[in-house]
């Protein structure tokens, strides 16, 4: 059996550019998106909070896996600080532009909160 591979040379196409839109101009999808995201958000708080509160309070787990474990949590609840709750305020304002110079800002703040976490937990766990 063969099979003709001039039917596969016609059904072909270029893509000249991509570019993003917004999610909806509907205020509906855009409270129902505003509401989701902000429930995953709090809940991914809520279990990162609890996942180093629980490290932290049983000496037990004071072992270097559970130290890396709160490191990753207090770093995700540091990433999603800082940037769902923009995304949030743009949902609600439909505004979807960021100029770089608060964006540059913004991630040098991040890299040093980041380091900051770092520092005090190892202090703590050492």
């Amino acid at each position: 059996m063969s099979i003709n591979c001039s039917l596969w040379q016609d059904n072909s196409m270029s893509v000249k550019h991509f570019a993003f839109v917004k999610f909806s101009e509907a205020t509906e999808q855009c409270f129902l998106l505003f509401t989701l995201i902000l429930f995953m958000f709090l809940v991914s708080l809520t279990g990162n909070a609890l996942i180093v509160l629980a490290i932290w309070t049983n000496p037990a787990l004071h072992t270097p896996m559970y130290f890396f474990l709160a490191n990753l949590s207090l770093l995700e609840i540091g990433y999603t600080c800082s940037t769902i709750p923009k995304m949030l305020q743009n949902l609600l304002t439909e505004q979807g532009s960021q100029d770089s110079s608060s964006e540059n800002s913004g991630q040098e703040k991040q890299l040093h909160l980041e380091e900051s976490i770092l520092q005090i937990s190892w202090q703590i766990w050492t």
